[in-house]
């Protein structure tokens, strides 16, 4: 995927954007949605990309701030609240405890705040992606998790085979 499709992937989740906004990239890794987003989100925006590597994060990107945090987002305490956003690309298959998460996920948003999330449309887990979660398992269990208004907004093949790839937001409420 390049920057483009990712671009055009998360394109219906991210608001017109006409005011600068708080979003995290969680599990960034070298940053592609990261960029995604800042070309989406208003000018003057912050990003903070998160992942357990370092990476060669860009300071900036069209206009918008990106600040990296090297942690681990499922385990170690994120050191940003009130959020207008938080992407989580090809990210949660590596979290067991979807719950948990989401519940400190949602401490993270500020009210109304968007959850975006692309994931593979997978039952059964492998080396690359432990613990997936289907779209419709997920729905579930982020509406049992306090969000509303999920949403799935859009899919893909993925270049990894014949999988595919879907996006879905939410809301905090």
């Amino acid at each position: 995927m390049d920057l483009h499709d990712a671009i055009e992937f998360i394109r219906p989740a991210i608001p017109e954007a006409k005011a600068e906004s708080a979003w995290a990239d969680l599990g960034s890794g070298s940053g592609l949605f990261t960029r995604a987003l800042a070309t989406l989100v208003g000018r003057g925006s912050t990003i903070h990309a998160v992942d357990r590597s370092r990476q060669k994060m860009l300071p900036s990107f069209n206009g918008n701030t990106i600040v990296f945090h090297q942690l681990d987002f499922s385990k170690d305490t994120l050191p940003f609240a009130g959020l207008d956003g938080i992407l989580m690309a090809n990210s949660i298959h590596f979290v067991k405890d979807k719950r948990s998460l989401l519940t400190r996920l949602r401490q993270t948003l500020r009210h109304e705040g968007r959850l975006l999330v692309i994931e593979y449309e997978l039952e059964k887990g492998n080396e690359w992606v432990p613990y997936p979660i289907p779209y419709e398992a997920l729905a579930l269990l982020l509406t049992d998790s306090g969000f509303s208004e999920v949403s799935r907004i859009g899919e893909r093949h993925s270049v990894y085979g014949s999988r595919k790839m879907y996006a879905c937001t939410a809301l905090n409420s």
